[in-house]
């Protein structure tokens, strides 16, 4: 359909002007999965289900990366590799969990309910920081049941015995000298945990969380539009390099090895990236501080003024005896919400 103009034979596209929302009539011209009316009709609805989506995936995460049986993998008794020493870890889960949600919490309810007084943004940044933790969650817990690998410590964590060995099941492989998990004396928890070092779950989550607030703060300080804080540099770049100190700290600790971590910092960053432009208008743009919420909102209000505003159905073009709107439709009424100018969002 020509969306320069509206035909009043063909009426493809008509305004309800009671109620305030575009009726389309060609399924064609409605946008993918669901139209302006639809959003704004079930907002509440909506965000319910963003809520119960993340509760759902984080207690399937939570199953796959506490309960689920890893995939074994065959390993040798003389493998230096996963003969190194156990040694209690730098950053233990029962100090990372708090630290991921404590230090983003107290950050964005600083900024967006005390100094900004904007709770619509204090929602999204905290749905999106949910988000990118339990989808992260998820995907780790999924690769270490289905991908796992051997902890540099395994060997010792595992503790093989003569009983032990006699015991499990024969080794195979070429020259018989390929072991799996049956052999091990040590508790079955414990050698499922000493299974699973790919991905490192430390490093995802970390920087899932991390990456996150620093897009966060990145995009309310607007930290390289030419302003030159070295005191907010510091604070961005202190949450990128965290979530490196936390990933490095296993490699030390003999808990991963470093591709292990490196696996886990780029699904991190990668969720933490994608569910930071779910929640807000982009990444990098002028516009990355404005929630969807502001943004859609923005939409509504100009596209109700619009409505408002124009009688299309009252105006003619006198030299062809078709209806036309006195404004742009392709700019105004029929106007992408990814097109709004950033003045107005920020009104």
């Amino acid at each position: 359909m020509d969306r320069n103009f509206l035909n009043e034979s063909n009426n493809s596209t008509t305004i309800n002007k009671k109620n305030k929302y575009v009726i389309y009539n060609d399924e064609e011209d409605k946008p993918l999965f669901y139209n302006y009316d639809m959003r704004k009709r079930n907002k509440a609805m909506m965000y319910l289900l963003d809520w119960a989506t993340v509760v759902i995936v984080l207690i399937v995460g939570g199953i796959l990366f506490l309960k689920v049986t890893v995939r074994g993998r065959l390993f040798t008794l003389d493998d230096e590799s996963i003969s190194y020493p156990k040694l209690p870890e730098l950053v233990p889960m029962h100090i990372l969990i708090p630290l991921i949600i404590a230090i983003p919490l107290a950050i964005i309810i600083t900024i967006s309910l005390i100094i900004r007084r904007d709770v619509p943004d204090f929602h999204h940044a905290m749905l999106g920081l949910a988000q990118s933790l339990a989808l992260t969650l998820l995907l780790t817990g999924s690769f270490k049941c289905f991908i796992g690998g051997l902890r540099p410590n395994f060997l010792e964590v595992c503790d093989p015995t003569t009983a032990s060995i006699a015991a499990g099941n024969p080794p195979v492989g070429y020259g018989k000298i390929y072991y799996d998990r049956s052999i091990c004396s040590a508790d079955d928890s414990l050698v499922n945990d000493a299974l699973s070092a790919y991905p490192s779950g430390h490093s995802s989550i970390t920087a899932a969380s991390f990456g996150f607030l620093a897009l966060y703060i990145h995009a309310k300080f607007k930290i390289f539009d030419n302003r030159g804080h070295i005191l907010l540099y510091i604070i961005v770049s202190g949450c990128i390099i965290g979530a490196g100190l936390i990933g490095i700290s296993r490699v030390a600790d003999y808990r991963h090895t470093f591709l292990n971590v490196l696996a886990g910092w780029s699904i991190g960053l990668i969720i933490a990236l994608s569910c930071y432009r779910l929640n807000y208008s982009s990444l990098f743009g002028r516009d990355n501080h404005v929630s969807i919420h502001s943004h859609w909102l923005t939409y509504w209000n100009h596209h109700d003024s619009l409505n408002n505003n124009n009688n299309i159905s009252n105006i003619t073009n006198k030299n062809d005896g078709r209806y036309k709107n006195n404004f742009d439709v392709e700019k105004n009424c029929n106007q992408s919400p990814n097109n709004i100018a950033l003045d107005e969002l920020n009104k």
